[in-house]
């Protein structure tokens, strides 16, 4: 079986990462359905359902795709739902229904999909909730190309045993329609298209990877995250002749182009759509409205900003991925370094090393540069998933070649214990969060914060 869209096949796979890929497959599904065998749904599913049951109710020529929502509080009690929920999404007044606002901030491909299913399911409020659920299937999927294309022998089974961080068997207890599974799982795909056309410097692979990331962004503003990484690795990367460089570089840039007249075109539908998203992305930015410490000092410090960033990274990837990861980050910036000439004479990018810092920098335009919007929400720092499972492996592998080059006693037991300790951190972490606890509950009886 090939591991699409790479030259990879499953037999690339040693046996113990084969294992080691259904085993995080049975964990992945076990733990989410926790989540789907709950009879209520969470605030953010609720949220979800009230923009799908008004594309269902009046239809997509009415809505136009725009995400319309009540401020009023909303009951579905008819569809077996019994929460009760008010919207305050930020947006503008919808032009066709004074009652109703447009969300700008999401682009609609999302909630487009999940009303044709949610129609074709008997208006099943449950294939909100479930979606999610399987759109993470592509994220882990992804995986198994990447652990064959840049991982061999035991380290491949630490790369796929790390994928199952608490951030990736719990990420739809955030339902967020802004950033879930679907955007990463396309990021993830995209960005292997595109490892596939510097493979093979096939043009063909580059226009399909246009298509998929356009797609993307339609579904989220947060997928344009790996731009940057897409013109380092054309500016670095040595396969490619100076005249090939630059035929890449004007196609994606006639992408974003495309995307960018799009959705120009498409906001400008709405009366004060552009301006309200414009000031959406300030807010997320720089904005200290309805953040206490925000509006009492001016601005986040970033002290608390740091710590708080600190805390969350240990919480949804867990203790063991973050000393790991940032381990491995180092790792990988020690190795590119000792490459002479790297941005002269250009580099093989499609290493693992160069790889691994590309999907660290992912994480950065949501998890740092919105500094505000990352301070206040968790799901921020999703895009760093794919990094710490990345960098975890690497900095494992490198203590194992330690470990084989030393006489230290016990140290077989060591490597092995790390991941299963990890595993049950990340498992019971996840469990945790999904019966809507948490840590705080737990441990510190509420005493602190729960913002983590």
């Amino acid at each position: 079986m090939r591991l699409w869209p790479l030259d990879i096949y499953w037999r690339d796979l040693g046996r113990g990462a084969r294992l080691a890929f259904v085993f995080a497959l049975a964990v992945y599904m076990s733990v989410s359905g926790i989540k789907l065998a709950m009879d209520k749904p969470y605030v953010k599913e609720v949220q979800i359902l009230q923009l799908v049951e008004n594309h269902s109710r009046f239809g997509f020529a009415y809505t136009r795709g725009f995400n319309l929502y009540s401020v009023e509080e909303q009951t579905y009690e008819e569809l077996g739902v019994e929460s009760r929920v008010r919207l305050n999404l930020g947006g503008v007044p919808f032009d066709r229904n004074p009652e109703l606002t447009a969300y700008i901030s999401c682009p609609p491909l999302f909630p487009i999909i999940a009303t044709v299913v949610y129609d074709l399911t008997g208006r099943n409020w449950r294939v909100v909730k479930s979606l999610l659920v399987l759109f993470g299937l592509i994220v882990l999927y992804c995986f198994l190309p990447v652990t064959a294309r840049f991982f061999v022998g035991t380290t491949q089974v630490y790369a796929l045993l790390f994928s199952l961080t608490p951030f990736s068997l719990m990420h739809h207890y955030y339902s967020d329609i802004n950033l879930n599974s679907l955007v990463l799982g396309l990021s993830f795909l995209s960005y292997l298209i595109f490892i596939r056309f510097l493979e093979t410097v096939n043009y063909r692979w580059l226009y399909l990877f246009g298509a998929v990331f356009l797609i993307n962004v339609w579904t989220s503003f947060f997928a344009l995250s790996i731009v940057p990484t897409l013109f380092l690795h054309l500016f670095l990367e040595k396969r490619l002749a100076p005249e090939m460089k630059v035929r890449a570089f004007l196609a994606v840039l006639a992408f974003l182009l495309v995307i960018a007249c799009s959705l120009v075109y498409y906001y400008s539908l709405l009366p004060g759509a552009l301006e309200r998203l414009v000031a959406r992305v300030v807010a997320r930015i720089s904005g200290v409205k309805d953040i206490p410490v925000g509006e009492q000092y001016g601005s986040i410090p970033f002290k608390l900003f740091l710590s708080r960033l600190v805390i969350r990274m240990n919480t949804h990837f867990s203790p063991i991925a973050f000393f790991l990861g940032f381990s491995g980050l180092v790792l990988s910036g020690i190795q590119l370094m000792k490459k002479q000439g790297i941005v002269r004479g250009g580099t093989d990018t499609l290493n693992v090393h160069f790889v691994n810092v590309m999907v660290f920098l992912w994480g950065l335009p949501a998890g740092v540069l919105l500094y505000s919007g990352s301070y206040v929400h968790p799901y921020f720092i999703y895009y760093f998933s794919l990094f710490f499972t990345v960098s975890s492996a690497i900095a494992l592998a490198k203590m194992q070649d330690s470990f084989a080059q030393g006489s230290f006693r016990f140290s077989t037991q060591l490597l092995y214990s790390i991941p299963v300790l990890f595993l049950v951190m990340s498992v019971s972490r996840s469990v945790v969060k999904l019966l809507n606890l948490s840590l705080v509950d737990l441990f510190l009886d509420g005493r602190v914060p729960s913002f983590f």
